[in-house]
């Protein structure tokens, strides 16, 4: 794994969006991570859990490596003498079957900082009737070293509750609550995104 579960409190003027886009964090990341939480209000001094814990990809970790299932992007640049493996990873977005990017020649016609899009309700609603999920029980059995190496009550409520933290669930294992207690306090408006602030300012 990379990174830490941190909790950011928030302002009266933050919406889930303004956070998660200062760490680095997707829309439906940090929803699911909060669930009763108002993505539009969550309100002053409500403490947000920021999912900034990854499980690297099970592919070989080298170059870009994008998981479709997390919607994320992650970077391993080439090997520095003397320093650690690191990753880098960003939030992106994905289409579906059958939206595939043509093949071929292709340029680049117009670049846009940190460009949006809307998701439509139909699309929503459509990949939630769609959506399905391999049994629990056979992915978590092919990575358990045995049957009684899971707690397979707190397996099915991680599961459940899809809150996109990195939980064990071996026996006697720390549930979320106790994640939760010994995750650091973080601004919701950290240094370096108050910076960008400033410098776009300055641009306009």
């Amino acid at each position: 794994m990379a990174g830490i579960v941190q909790i950011a409190s928030a302002r009266h003027e933050d919406t889930l969006s303004d956070i998660a886009r200062r760490y680095d964090l997707g829309y439906e990341e940090i929803v699911a991570a909060n669930p009763g939480v108002d993505p539009w209000l969550p309100g002053e001094g409500t403490q947000v859990v920021l999912p900034t814990q990854f499980v690297l990809p099970d592919a070989p970790r080298e170059g870009l490596v994008l998981n479709l299932a997390a919607m994320r992007l992650f970077y391993y640049p080439g090997p520095v003498a003397d320093e650690p493996p690191s990753v880098i990873t960003h939030p992106i977005g994905i289409g579906r079957e059958g939206w595939q990017t043509p093949q071929g020649t292709s340029h680049i016609t117009e670049k846009i900082v940190q460009p949006t899009w809307t998701v439509p309700a139909s699309i929503r609603r459509e990949h939630a009737t769609r959506a399905t999920r391999y049994p629990l029980e056979q992915a978590v059995a092919t990575k358990a070293a045995g049957p009684d190496a899971v707690n397979w009550d707190k397996a099915k409520k991680v599961a459940d509750e899809a809150r996109g933290i990195p939980i064990p669930v071996s026996p006697d294992s720390p549930d979320l609550a106790e994640i939760l207690n010994s995750a650091p306090q973080v601004p919701s408006n950290p240094p370096w995104a108050m910076a960008d602030n400033r410098e776009e300012q300055e641009i306009q």
